[in-house]
């Protein structure tokens, strides 16, 4: 028999964790850059036991979340690691949270999802709330009570004072949550599978950039927001009706009939128990989807929140005609939920604020107080056919506006937590005897490059040049990204858009890779495509990714190369450079703006000689 040593020095290699604490070691807000100096001591680095570890604290306006796939890691923007001396530039890496969201979908399963859940800050859970109204069966209103950043309502509570008052904003009460995050480096994280010797670079410097506050967070639920702002010229509310699935359903009111103060709205909701339904489905009145339920009890009303203004639109008359306007019935002073075949969320309403008090609502007074018929809210009901009622009649709601006026993020305790080894003796003399020689230390590390380029909308066929100069390139992910939006907590920052693309080719070296034109076609029709999921999966292997998940293919849409299999590695500095030919529909034309993020993946060499550090992408 023969013992089996871990290790060829036959000893054990003794390991501890390190803090190392950022810059000022004060707190940082979105938007700022976090700096880290990791001294030469920490001679030998594990990346793959590695972290950055903080508490964030989120302060809103509504429940907020971060991206659901990365969690916290979507506060990354931008990461730099420099050399000791900060002269060159060791890794860079560029749109960090975009790639970290492909990179994280296709990589997941259960166990994976939920352990991000539990350290990186990441609401999965987002998409466990069943509703039997929702059209795709789930609701994520009925799960804002379980997020980790604000303190939604559960479904039984009822909510009399308001959950905490900044100045004039109202805000969503605040957690403090701890995140671990693996970053996703080839010095300090998980793309490296190897110790990296920090001495031979003098030590390292660190430089993250966060996102803003509005790229980072999403609004946890969009129910109760309107689909229009209340706006008034001269006195008249003359907000534009928009359709929107986001609105509520009025049951009843309390008091407001013409000329008597409205004290209080009744709003449909839907029953707690799994085995009831409410009597009414507000959202299959038709026309259908103007409006909902209530969800989850009072879990749902989450963005109603105490102190809040709500608005509503009046009855209106066809006889003369007169079309129902937007107004403010007041500020909501409590809630609560009343069981029963067809269950409400009671709402008592306040005062009207003045800028809300129009003539339509009795001028100055306390309580919105109807002036005609017309200005009474009406219960919501099927439009008849021929109307005679109108569609917007019975539906009430709060302002997006006010629902997303507080956005910030904190950060504090910010350390990194870095896994150093002290190999033998022996191990570091060789390695350092290296660097006295004209070839050098040599350590390979696994990272990406970050290019960009723009498509115009209009455009049906793109051909895009990336000016590449990795010599050790492995694979390549292009994400085109809708860049006409302005970055907002009501959309998905980090989503990638279609816009009706159909194919898709790299060139490289003049030759068309893959030979054959990979469909994209079906896509669009919410289908998948073999072909193309296949290089998505083959790209994603050879840069060292295990792919475990290759569900929703056109929500988490990518493009995709492998440059080399089986370890290898492709030299596209020999080449000049990598093209990308992507064709969108003649038919129906592309209508956004688009930015490519490319991403090589490849090895960045680091030479460490007599004559000084070289690295050589």
């Amino acid at each position: 028999m023969t013992d089996f040593n871990s290790s060829p020095f036959d000893n054990t290699i003794t390991s501890k964790s390190t803090l190392v604490p950022s810059d000022h070691q004060l707190d940082y807000n979105d938007g700022d850059t976090i700096r880290f100096d990791v001294p030469a001591f920490m001679s030998y680095i594990d990346p793959r036991q590695s972290v950055l570890k903080m508490n964030v604290k989120v302060r809103g306006s509504s429940i907020y979340r971060f991206n659901e796939k990365i969690g916290c890691q979507s506060i990354i923007n931008n990461m730099r690691i420099y050399d000791g001396t900060q002269t060159h530039t060791l890794e860079n890496l560029q749109n960090y949270a975009e790639r970290l969201v492909k990179e994280y979908h296709y990589t997941e399963n259960d166990s994976v999802r939920h352990k991000r859940d539990l350290l990186e800050g990441a609401e999965s859970g987002i998409e466990e709330g069943l509703t039997p109204y929702a059209r795709d069966g789930r609701d994520k209103s009925v799960t804002m009570h379980q997020s980790q950043l604000g303190r939604g309502y559960s479904s039984l509570q009822a909510v009399n004072s308001a959950p905490e008052v900044d100045g004039t904003d109202i805000l969503a009460n605040p957690n403090v949550i701890e995140v671990v995050l693996p970053l996703s480096s080839g010095i300090l994280g998980t793309m490296s599978k190897r110790m990296f010797p920090a001495a031979l670079t003098q030590g390292l410097k660190v430089e993250i950039d966060t996102n803003i506050a509005a790229k980072s967070l999403q609004i946890w639920s969009e129910a109760g927001f309107a689909g229009q702002e209340w706006s008034v010229t001269g006195g008249v509310a003359d907000a534009v009706y928009v359709p929107a699935k986001t609105n509520f359903a009025v049951q009843s009111i309390v008091g407001g009939a013409v000329g008597v103060a409205m004290t209080g709205i009744k709003l449909f909701a839907d029953a707690l128990s799994p085995a009831a339904v409410s009597a009414t489905n507000a959202a299959a009145l038709v026309p259908i989807d103007r409006a909902r339920n209530v969800g989850g009890g009072m879990t749902g009303a989450s963005n109603l929140l105490v102190g809040r203004p709500i608005f509503a639109w009046t009855t209106g008359a066809f006889a003369v005609p007169t079309n129902p306007t937007y107004q403010c019935i007041g500020v909501i002073n409590s809630l609560v939920y009343t069981p029963g075949a067809t269950p409400t969320v009671d709402i008592t309403l306040g005062a009207v604020p003045a800028i809300y008090q129009t003539a339509a609502g009795g001028g100055a007074v306390a309580n919105y107080t109807p002036t005609a018929a017309v200005d009474v809210i009406p219960a919501f009901a099927a439009v008849a056919a021929p109307p005679a009622t109108f569609a917007q009649s019975g539906i009430c709601s709060v302002s997006p506006a006010d629902g997303t006026k507080e956005c910030k993020y904190s950060l504090s305790n910010i350390e990194l937590v870095l896994k150093t080894a002290s190999p033998p003796k022996s191990y570091s003399d060789n390695l350092f005897r290296q660097t006295q020689t004209d070839e050098g230390a040599v350590v390979d590390i696994l990272t990406c490059e970050t290019y960009r380029n723009n498509v115009n909308a209009g455009e049906v066929v793109a051909q895009i040049n990336i000016p590449a100069l990795n010599e050790r390139a492995v694979s390549i992910m292009t994400l085109p990204i809708d860049q006409s939006l302005a970055h907002s907590v009501l959309v998905d920052n980090f989503a990638t858009t279609l816009d009706n693309i159909q194919n898709y080719n790299y060139i490289i070296n003049g030759q068309l890779q893959p030979t054959r034109k990979v469909l994209l076609g079906r896509l669009n029709r919410d289908k998948g495509e073999q072909v193309a999921l296949w290089e998505l999966e083959k790209a994603l292997s050879s840069a060292k990714l295990m792919v475990r998940n290759l569900n929703k293919q056109e929500q988490q849409f990518a493009i995709a190369r492998a440059l080399a299999r089986y370890g290898g590695v492709y030299n596209l500095a020999a080449d000049g450079n990598i093209s990308l030919r992507i064709e969108y529909s003649s038919q129906d034309l592309p209508v956004k703006n688009k930015l490519l993020t490319s991403y090589i993946y490849g090895l960045r060499r680091i030479r460490a000689t007599k004559n000084g550090l070289v690295v050589e992408l």
